[in-house]
């Protein structure tokens, strides 16, 4: 586990997943899933939360800025490839966005995999999301490839990645 600091309590970081011996709370989960569900455009229910962090399925970092109160954020990035590992979701809470927290929970996360020997990192982002599309490209995400219809009908997306 990695730990530092920020305006926002800690922002601790753990692998999870198969063959992982690292043990999340319920509370944690539970706390992760109602933000999820409160804010993100397409929230996993409870169930999904607790196979992906209960070691069921795949291999995770997982980023989380807390105090002893609230969680003010996460990441959560799939790193079943060796060479590249797959941002699926990162998340602040709205009431604190443009503070900064999203870009150190992300960079640190970075830094990590880097540290791992990991070479890349991809996304997927909605086509129709300009404040997110900014965000990654100021932290060197280029755009790879259009996909129709990733996020539903209407709902283009476009993959991008960034080099570690």
């Amino acid at each position: 586990m990695k730990t530092s600091s920020s305006e926002f309590g800690t922002i601790d970081f753990f692998f999870c997943g198969k063959d992982q011996n690292t043990i999340i709370h319920q509370g944690l989960i539970d706390r992760l899933s109602n933000l999820d569900k409160a804010y993100f455009p397409t929230p996993w229910n409870k169930e999904k939360w607790n196979e992906v962090l209960k070691h069921k399925s795949g291999h995770y970092l997982v980023g989380v800025s807390h105090d002893s109160e609230r969680v003010y954020g996460f990441t959560l990035i799939g790193i079943s490839n060796p060479d590249s590992a797959h941002l699926y979701k990162i998340l602040v809470d709205p009431s604190i966005h443009r503070r900064g927290l999203g870009k150190s929970m992300l960079l640190d996360a970075m830094c990590l995999l880097k540290d791992k020997n990991y070479n890349s990192i991809y996304l997927e982002v909605e086509q129709s999301n300009f404040e997110a599309l900014g965000f990654y490209r100021t932290l060197g995400y280029k755009v790879l490839v259009g996909k129709k219809d990733f996020y539903g009908p209407m709902r283009d997306a476009f993959a991008m990645e960034a080099i570690l």
